[in-house]
């Protein structure tokens, strides 16, 4: 399922542009909250989502990195088919260098491997791999004063444009992924996703530390909810394993 419509509006004046910084972001302006200091801003690789993928990673919202990262990449590959222009920029600019490491090594020490039958989680980053995708409940990038977007101060709960993209955004992920297990990353989107009540609880897998690099106790968190998750891993898996059997 990839909606192309943004990609559309912005690709002209993505191309337009010589490069991306913070003094001319607003040519990518989505939406703006003036009483909190939040803007959102196009960012064209969380547009291409995987609909066959059996396991879904969810953060709060991509940052200026990935966001400069999808820039360039489009740029680059602008000259192919819409959609795979989109899937380039996904593939790609997920995560980021150090997020990706840092959540590979997370998951490898869970039971995922075993449960999707592959040696290691890097596999869900090559290319042709359709087990894993990832998106976020704000699928665009959101800065507040200019600076990425935590999740925190404040929280999408409290500012009326954060929640109804969040609202729009969590119909979107269950129409695209069907029979997905969704693993929310930090407790910032464990808490969201439990107090919008939009995706059934058994497709949700609790416990996952948020994998960034500022997050020191991201290894003590696993340890200390791995049982937990692997049982609900294991749960989720099974079943959906089961539903498509049947």
């Amino acid at each position: 399922m990839t909606d192309c419509s943004n990609y559309r509006k912005f690709g002209p004046v993505m191309d337009s542009m010589a490069r991306l910084d913070k003094t001319d972001m607003d040519r990518l302006l989505l939406d703006r909250e003036p009483e909190t200091g939040l803007a959102e801003y196009y960012s064209a690789h969380t547009d291409w989502m995987d609909p066959d993928a059996r396991v879904v990673f969810i953060g709060i919202c991509p940052g200026f990195e990935q966001m400069k990262l999808s820039f360039d990449l489009v740029r680059e590959y602008s000259s192919q088919p819409e959609e795979e222009v989109l899937r380039t920029a996904k593939i790609h600019a997920r995560f980021g260098k150090s997020m990706r490491r840092n959540l590979i090594a997370l998951a490898n020490r869970t039971n995922l491997p075993d449960l999707l039958g592959i040696q290691d989680c890097a596999a869900l980053f090559e290319p042709d791999c359709h087990l894993m995708d990832n998106t976020a409940l704000l699928p665009y990038p959101v800065f507040r004063h200019g600076k990425n977007y935590t999740g925190h101060a404040p929280k999408i709960s409290k500012s009326p444009m954060l929640t109804e993209i969040c609202e729009r955004q969590l119909k979107k992920i269950l129409n695209t992924y069907p029979d997905a297990v969704f693993i929310p990353l930090g407790k910032c989107v464990d808490e969201q996703l439990i107090l919008s009540g939009a995706i059934p609880e058994e497709r949700i897998i609790h416990g996952f530390p948020h994998p960034s690099g500022a997050n020191g106790h991201r290894f003590r968190q696993l340890e200390e909810n791995l049982d937990s998750i692997n049982r609900q891993l294991e749960n989720a898996l099974k079943k959906e394993e089961n539903h498509h059997a049947a």
